[in-house]
């Protein structure tokens, strides 16, 4: 309860599925989900009421369109939504990995975006003068996050499209993993395109089967 809570995964693409469907069943009450975008954990998390704010970028279901429950909860008041765009959400995630109160970014010039109350403030750059963006550090306290494979080591590979997950990995206080199997560490090393997250990142590993 109370806990900042980011998901890993793109869209439909190794979505952690188990478990945030785990988290829902046992009913968590004003998480605060922090992710890029919203999309299908944020709509189940929203049906069980688990959260009350959000930070993110977007929220849809991609090809099948809106997120009817985010729209709701947006309409109605049921959550507070912090709206930034990609590039001070991916630096937000930087300063928190980095251990650091922010980081600069590149200042949204002429969108509303930074007139939001939430967006986050400008600050004059000291070489030009020219407004530079200062995102907040974002440490998520727990981090879902779906993989092909561990191995007996617990380092753990993920193939494919990423998004944001290398630099969530090192921003998250704690990351949950599921895989579909515990492989050998010569077989982790093998995988094609595969990107291994150290062991010492890890938190807790689990096979979906």
């Amino acid at each position: 309860n109370g806990m900042t809570l980011a998901v890993g995964g793109t869209l439909f693409t190794r979505m952690p599925v188990r478990l945030f469907a785990a988290v829902c069943d046992r009913g968590p009450r004003d998480l605060h989900y922090a992710s890029w975008g919203g999309g299908l954990p944020l709509e189940l998390l929203l049906e069980a009421g688990a959260v009350t704010k959000a930070t993110l970028c977007f929220s849809s279901l991609d090809i099948f369109g809106q997120a009817p429950r985010f729209q709701a909860a947006i309409q109605d008041g049921t959550i507070e939504l912090i709206e930034w765009n990609a590039h001070a959400f991916a630096q937000a995630l930087s300063a928190g990995k980095r251990r650091l109160p922010s980081e600069p970014f590149t200042w949204p010039a002429g969108s509303d975006l930074a007139d939001l109350p939430a967006f986050p403030a400008s600050v004059a750059d000291p070489v030009r003068g020219t407004p530079v963006g200062a995102a907040p550090a974002l440490r998520p306290d727990v981090l879902l996050l779906h993989a092909p494979a561990a191995d007996e080591d617990g380092n753990v590979v993920l193939v494919g499209a990423r998004a944001m997950e290398l630099v969530l990995v090192p921003a998250s206080r704690q990351v949950l993993v599921t895989v579909d199997a515990v492989i050998t560490r010569d077989e982790l090393r093998r995988i094609p395109g595969g990107v291994v997250i150290s062991r010492h990142f890890v938190s807790a590993i689990a096979v979906a089967s």
